[in-house]
């Protein structure tokens, strides 16, 4: 009787039980920051014995490799995924496809995973996803496209400071690269010629006489009214800016 008290203490937890105790374990490593243990973790619990793998804990581990700078062993876990059942699996998918393809230097491929996803957005994941397809329409080339989507997502933004990190985002894409900043494309809105401008003005080159640079400056702001690329630009009398992005 004793003995089978004893065995009873230390008998192990349910296969289930203890599975979710490794899952919580994986998710307490992620939120602080253990990418690469977090990722060996959700590895090891989407390891189902004479089934497919979990798709949702493969894509978590590919998240947290990603994260963890791993992206051999991201792309590994991704091919584990398979094909998710269910919505917000293909979510995680799309969205962990995206961010490997994008350190890969595939902007392409980045976008053809989010196009997997069906629109519209709900507003949560909507900043998210346009960001990510933001940085994928730029690195693409696609400059137009870029200040599209960033237009769309400062449309669902509601901080103050979110919206001008937004922004941020395409300004800099355009001066990253000054030979598409230069080319305005022919089914541009004055609107989005106005990007294209700012981002021409804010150049270092075009900022060495100071005298010329606040008058174009001036030129831009009467041109332009109300148009949310003027915070890059310094106030008036203030001299040329170091791109306050």
């Amino acid at each position: 009787m004793l003995l089978s008290l004893a065995l009873a203490t230390v008998a192990p937890l349910p296969a289930s039980a203890a599975r979710t105790d490794d899952i919580a374990a994986a998710d307490a490593l992620s939120r602080g920051g253990k990418h690469a243990e977090a990722a060996a973790a959700y590895e090891s619990a989407a390891k189902r014995p004479f089934r497919d793998w979990d798709s949702r804990l493969s894509l978590l581990a590919g998240r947290e490799y990603l994260l963890a700078g791993r992206l051999d062993d991201a792309e590994r876990m991704i091919a584990r995924a398979g094909t998710p059942a269910r919505s917000d699996d293909a979510v995680l998918l799309a969205r962990v496809s995206a961010e490997v393809a994008l350190a890969r230097g595939r902007p392409v491929a980045a976008l053809d995973a989010l196009q997997r996803v069906p629109e519209p957005w709900p507003a949560p994941l909507a900043a998210e996803l346009l960001a990510l397809r933001a940085r994928a329409d730029f690195a693409a080339g696609r400059m137009l496209d870029g200040i599209r989507t960033v237009e769309a997502r400062g449309r669902i933004l509601s901080g103050e400071d979110e919206r001008r990190e937004n922004y941020a985002l395409l300004v800099d894409a355009l001066l990253e690269q000054p030979a598409a900043a230069g080319r305005v494309p022919v089914g541009a809105t004055s609107h989005e010629r106005a990007w294209f401008e700012l981002c021409q003005l804010l150049a270092p080159s075009s900022q060495a006489d100071t005298a010329a640079f606040a008058r174009r400056a001036a030129d831009w702001r009467a041109r332009n009214p109300n148009h949310p690329g003027a915070q890059f630009l310094p106030q008036s009398g203030s001299g040329a800016t170091d791109t306050a992005v």
